[in-house]
């Protein structure tokens, strides 16, 4: 990456301003407790929980809605329980969208793994 594309990439990121995260939290059971909206992040991993901020840092990604308390970046969802969450975790996700999906393409991973070594061209 080059510093301009950097530079892109922070200026594209998703922020949350106060009436935003005011706006869509309007269907929360009173007296749940939310952090202060200045206080919001968009989430950057699965692992961590979009149920407040609403937004995802990764392109693509969409705020997923598990249950009343946990939401995750995801590129999909699909309702029903989750293999990848540990078993302790395997309760029904309902998957409803919470707040806006972030622009661009989702970022292509892997959980396979290589035992050979990585290949330097040169």
């Amino acid at each position: 990456f080059a510093m301009s594309d950097l530079d892109d990439l922070a200026r594209e990121a998703p922020k949350v301003s106060r009436a935003t995260a005011e706006s869509e939290r309007k269907d929360k059971p009173e007296g749940t407790a939310q952090p202060p909206p200045s206080e919001l992040a968009c989430a950057t991993t699965r692992k961590a929980d979009c149920t407040h901020s609403r937004c995802c840092l990764d392109p693509g990604m969409q705020c997923y809605e598990k249950d009343g308390s946990w939401a995750a970046c995801q590129a999909a969802c699909t309702p029903g329980v989750d293999p990848r969450d540990k078993p302790e975790h395997r309760t029904p996700w309902t998957c409803r969208a919470l707040g806006h999906r972030t622009p661009g393409l989702p970022l292509e991973t892997t959980t396979t793994t290589s035992r050979s070594a990585p290949r330097i061209v040169v």
